[in-house]
């Protein structure tokens, strides 16, 4: 019912099959840069087309870190993104450009790229501790804080968190972290993330068709909700893994480490 009260709530969502042109712009990934096409599926693929701009702007974006002072680069990713919710809209409220209902556009979320790019250019570069190294960890420090600053608190922390987790400065975590089970999910992280959707959206419409269901307390719905979907999201994503993203993952890299033949690929 809290729903109902935000500022511009539409409760339409629009999942038509729309023909050749849906089709195009979801395989080739361009349904992110068109506002209304980030929310055409009842999956959370808005990202997907978010990455896929990163990865065709990463080259690019790694020559000019070589030829630009990182600072310089961080003030202007982070300028364009805190910019952009205004021009381009933030999720319920419309922008002076357009209206994307997700952040699915690239100047939304470059600087979250580049923060991240700056861990790993940070790590390969820390192997000292002279002066020159101490200022240039600095620099790199300072260059991350700005980068991150138009994101949300919890990502920030989130970012943080990760960092730590590079430099192995979170033993506690980083042991928890190590154990089969949870690194196996971390595999299977991604495949639960595009799948978890399709799965929660009919299990709990087919629960909130029970009488009994309705009843119970709201958090008694939840752990009911959870006990049912989450195993069948693990299981749907083991498959997904298994059958399809490994060994693309597999593939991709004996292409690029030109060990197969195009003929191979026929």
């Amino acid at each position: 019912p809290w729903a109902q009260s935000i500022n511009n709530f539409d409760p339409h969502t629009d999942w038509n099959f729309e023909g050749f042109r849906w089709i195009w712009m979801h395989v080739s990934f361009l349904f992110g840069l068109f506002p209304g096409m980030e929310n055409s599926t009842p999956l959370p693929d808005w990202s997907l087309s978010l990455e896929m701009q990163f990865y065709f702007v990463f080259p690019m974006l790694l020559v000019i870190t070589k030829r630009v002072p990182l600072i310089i680069i961080a003030v202007v990713v982070a300028v364009i993104s805190a910019a952009s919710p205004k021009l381009f809209g933030n999720y319920l409220d419309a922008g002076i450009l357009s209206h994307f209902g997700q952040p699915s556009f690239l100047p939304y979320r470059l600087n979250a790229f580049f923060a991240g790019m700056l861990v790993a250019l940070w790590l390969k570069n820390n192997t000292g501790s002279d002066k020159k190294n101490i200022t240039s960890n600095l620099l790199f420090g300072c260059a991350a804080i700005i980068s991150v600053l138009p994101l949300s608190k919890p990502v920030i922390l989130l970012y943080v968190v990760f960092i730590a987790l590079c430099y192995k400065k979170v033993p506690l975590l980083s042991t928890i972290l190590s154990f089969q089970p949870i690194r196996y999910l971390g595999n299977i992280s991604y495949s639960i993330y595009l799948c978890h959707i399709l799965i929660v959206y009919p299990v709990v419409y087919w629960l909130i068709q029970q009488p009994s269901f309705l009843t119970l307390a709201s958090h008694e719905r939840f752990l009911l909700s959870l006990s049912i979907a989450l195993p069948l999201v693990i299981l749907s994503s083991f498959i997904f893994y298994s059958v399809i993203e490994l060994p693309s993952i597999t593939l991709g890299k004996k292409v690029l480490q030109n060990k197969i033949h195009p003929n191979h690929l026929k």
